[in-house]
């Protein structure tokens, strides 16, 4: 199953391409109400650390991706997220097309999710990739 990351600005235009949001962003806006995966969340001390510039990108990566490898040992999450992604699956054939995983920042900023993403390709073989809108031609 294809899945994909995106940013919580573009939601609705996620929605109307029939993507099933799943939030990956500690703290989503008030505004979200979908889907959650805690597993894939950065800590709160974590971006604490990075906010406060107590840690530099790649210290940020390389503590993120072992919390990753951490939340994947303990919380088996190969073996459940191919459970849930049945479970995701029944929900795409109800109408959704892929699952897109969403935090903040922009595409061309400096973001967890793009870490995430490559994870998940390297460790577990996703095919996952941030999502680009199709544009439109124009007759001019």
């Amino acid at each position: 199953m294809k899945c994909y990351t995106g940013y919580f600005a573009k939601l609705a235009a996620y929605e109307r391409a029939n993507l099933l949001p799943v939030s990956i962003a500690r703290f989503p806006p008030k505004f979200y109400t979908g889907d959650s995966a805690e597993d894939f969340m950065p800590s709160a001390e974590l971006l604490s650390k990075f906010k406060a510039g107590q840690i530099d990108k790649a210290q940020y990566k390389d503590l993120y991706i072992a919390e990753l490898d951490k939340n994947a040992r303990e919380n088996h999450l190969m073996g459940y997220w191919q459970v849930k992604g049945e479970n995701y699956r029944g929900w795409l054939l109800r109408g959704n097309d892929a699952l897109i995983f969403l935090c903040y920042e922009c595409p061309s900023d400096f973001c967890h999710r793009q870490i995430f993403a490559e994870y998940a390709r390297e460790n577990w073989n996703w095919d996952v990739s941030e999502y680009e809108f199709k544009k439109e031609p124009t007759l001019f």
